[in-house]
């Protein structure tokens, strides 16, 4: 297998090599059983008889008498010759070429010059359809072609998966149609250039998945605080003159408790000192009062979601003194942010992946639970020991390199790279032996929600196919009635 390299703006990021070994390697394993050509299986069964009326006396009886003299195998006009159909078994395997000679006949259009008697025609006309009757209830739908998720469907597929409003599948190449349909497993090919960009959607999707605790520290100056009125003096330090948040605006990638440090100073004047009150996006937190004329350290601990958000100083007690001049005011040197400190606060959809941190020591049976977990819902059936033995050595990558969450993302990253999560499958189970079967309860379930939903099953129909019970057409009809009254049944429409 390539190493699989990747340029953005100059940059150059080689993938990680345990992950590229466990996809290749989960790739082959899935598509080595399924992505043969599509090709007819010979049924086991033999084809219903055509009921009512006989091959023998109606079919090449005539045939015998009214056809084989202008269509025989000397003399085949047209090209057809009938006379190589002596068996019902030969005219059945070619029954489209008869279906549109006999609708001639029915017609009363052959034999040239003179209708057949009424009866004769019905009873020809009775043999073909009961024959194409017969076929279509034949239950040997030839192998299914591979079906990979088209565009739309990946897009709700990770939507439902991850709870994420990343639509990345916006930027794949489009589709190919067949027959005006986008879904169509013999035109949902895998390009070179799509291969990398669900590699790197999957990337992507992962990164904002599993989130890493890094430890935030910005230092600022008094005179990097931006808003409210200030003057700013040597040194850095900016003096408050009067009420107004002054703050920093910065990106915290993970939640969670953070230390803040402000070195301030006072101005003193009038019967109180400055009152200086720290907030986070405008909201106060905690107020100070500032006797010490040169800067001081206040510190406090607070609470900061993941996103962008601004922690800033207002000076809340002004006082002026028209008469004697004097002037309250408020002076910061400097602001520091360290965090997170003590507990972490994950984001929700972190908390779907990875639901808690393992006990020292616990750290592999837990990362192989919740990657058990993750794996069954994006394969969309119940993960095999040998789909775990090809995630487990990328999350050990990630966690010998880094940390537990860090494994935790490559695992995930493998998943959603996989042709387990990109394709549909329905592959045989080992030793099958028999060319036709009926889809397991997995498959179908798979079958009904992308029909009806664009989208992975969700939980309910995954307990029921867990169940066996899927396969009651009862309950099967109740769960697309279901499905039908849920809005996501909208996608049936749309994508129609």
């Amino acid at each position: 297998m390539r190493t699989v390299v990747t340029r953005t703006a100059g940059m150059t990021t080689v993938r990680t090599a345990a992950l590229a070994l466990a996809v290749g390697t989960m790739g082959m394993a899935a598509l080595r059983s399924v992505a043969a050509p599509t090709q007819k299986v010979k049924p086991t069964a033999a084809k219903p008889k055509p009921a009512g009326a006989t091959f023998a006396r109606d079919v090449k009886g005539l045939f015998d008498k009214e056809c084989i003299a202008c269509h025989g195998k000397d003399s085949a006009m047209a090209g057809l010759n009938l006379s190589k159909y002596k068996t019902e078994a030969q005219a059945l395997a070619d029954l489209g070429v008869l279906e549109k000679a006999m609708a001639r006949v029915v017609a009363g259009e052959m034999p040239p010059g003179r209708k057949l008697p009424l009866a004769q025609r019905n009873a020809l006309q009775a043999w073909t359809q009961n024959a194409l009757a017969a076929q279509c209830r034949v239950s040997d739908p030839g192998r299914v072609t591979l079906r990979r998720l088209n565009r739309d469907e990946y897009n709700r597929t990770v939507r439902d998966l991850l709870g994420t409003t990343l639509r990345p599948a916006d930027d794949f190449p489009a589709d190919d149609v067949g027959n005006g349909f986008d879904n169509m497993g013999d035109v949902l090919t895998m390009s070179p250039l799509l291969m990398e960009k669900v590699l790197d959607s999957a990337e992507k999707l992962a990164r904002e998945a599993v989130a890493i605790p890094r430890i935030f520290t910005r230092r600022f100056d008094g005179s990097d605080l931006e808003g409210g009125p200030k003057s700013e003096l040597s040194g850095g330090s900016v003096v408050l003159m009067t009420s107004g948040v002054s703050g920093k605006t910065n990106n915290f990638t993970t939640g969670g408790t953070y230390r803040v440090r402000v070195q301030a100073f006072a101005q003193l004047a009038g019967p109180e000192a400055p009152k200086m009150e720290v907030s986070v996006d405008d909201k106060p937190i905690q107020t100070f009062t500032v006797f010490e004329t040169k800067p001081k350290t206040f510190e406090l601990t607070c609470t900061i979601p993941e996103g962008r958000h601004k922690v800033g100083v207002n000076f809340v007690n002004d006082f002026y003194n028209e008469t004697t001049k004097a002037d309250r005011n408020l002076g910061v040197a400097s602001m520091e942010i360290t965090g997170p400190v003590g507990e972490v606060t994950y984001p929700e959809v972190h908390k779907r992946i990875v639901p808690y941190q393992p006990a020292k020591g616990q750290e592999e049976a837990t990362a192989r639970k919740f990657i058990s977990a993750f794996a069954a819902k994006a394969f969309r059936r119940p993960v095999t020991p040998q789909d775990l033995e090809r995630l487990m050595p990328v999350w050990r990558a990630g966690f010998n390199g880094g940390s537990f969450d860090e494994g935790m993302r490559l695992a995930v990253q493998a998943c959603l790279s996989s042709p387990r999560f990109l394709f549909r499958l329905e592959q045989d189970p080992p030793g099958t032996k028999t060319a036709v079967r009926s889809l397991d309860s997995y498959e179908l379930a798979s079958r009904l929600s992308y029909f009806l939903w664009s989208t992975m099953p969700d939980q309910e129909l995954m307990d029921l196919a867990a169940k066996g019970q899927l396969v009651r057409p009862a309950v099967l009809r109740a769960q697309a009635k279901r499905m039908l009254a849920d809005p996501r049944a909208s996608a049936l429409a749309d994508n129609f």
